[in-house]
């Protein structure tokens, strides 16, 4: 390039956690007619605040089953991090790992939750209801 000329180079980094940042980044040119070890070297300071990705649940269960049933669940958040579940309705129905016993007659209410981490948010609680019947 001649005197006085500029470059534009793209730079693109991935962030490993949230909130401010900063660091620096180093370019060694060779081709300004400099000898080793005496190449123009150059620093930028950067400085920047990283957010965290947002996520999603899915999470659907059956309206009806009858009252003993035991239920297969699946939960999955758009992260790929682990959903949990648990019983807003104790009495009616029990959870065990991702499977529901229906105990009684009534609504069993099932939450399912992604609490995030550095990368991701916390996920929107889903609620799920299965109505539990008299066979």
């Amino acid at each position: 390039m001649a005197p006085g000329e500029s470059c534009m180079l793209p730079i693109s980094f991935s962030p490993q956690k949230a909130g401010a940042l900063t660091g620096s980044l180093n370019f060694t040119d060779t081709n300004l007619n400099a000898i080793a070890p005496a190449y123009a070297r150059q620093s930028i300071s950067l400085s920047g605040t990283a957010t965290q990705l947002t996520q999603t649940i899915s999470f659907s269960v059956p309206v009806n089953a009858p009252i003993g049933a035991m239920l297969q669940l699946t939960a999955t958040a758009s992260s790929g991090l682990p959903v949990s579940l648990s019983i807003l309705s104790p009495g009616q129905c029990v959870l065990s790992g991702n499977k529901v016993w229906l105990q009684k007659q009534g609504n069993c209410v099932i939450q399912a939750t992604q609490k995030g981490n550095v990368e991701y948010t916390a996920a929107t609680p889903v609620n799920g209801t299965i109505r539990a019947l008299v066979r």
